[in-house]
């Protein structure tokens, strides 16, 4: 897929250059934009690596971590991540943190 001179890959890796914060905090809003983003790529790749499914677990999954900051109040992912295992939830199949570790699948 191309958009001009520049390819959905381009497009993709700017988005993913601004996740990161000067001191290495992943900022959950950008974050989320960059992984809605790189379904674009899975578009692009065509329907043997992308389905329905993949695309909705993996929104599933961002939901789940917007939710997450929402409940604690935290900007970044490691905000989240520590106050769930502050709470003790991390484990749970509605915790933010999950929905990391299977979206990293």
């Amino acid at each position: 897929m191309v958009m001009g001179s520049r390819t959905v890959f381009h497009e993709v890796a700017e988005k993913w250059s601004t996740v990161t914060m000067k001191d290495g905090s992943l900022r959950i809003p950008c974050f989320v934009d960059a992984v809605v983003d790189f379904l674009v790529v899975f578009k692009a790749l065509g329907s043997a690596f992308f389905t329905d499914m993949v695309k909705s677990d993996m929104k599933q999954n961002l939901e789940k971590i917007q939710a997450s900051a929402r409940k604690y109040s935290v900007e970044t992912v490691r905000e989240m991540v520590e106050a769930e295992v502050r709470d003790q939830v991390y484990m749970n199949s509605t915790s933010g943190t999950e929905a990391l570790l299977w979206l990293k699948r």
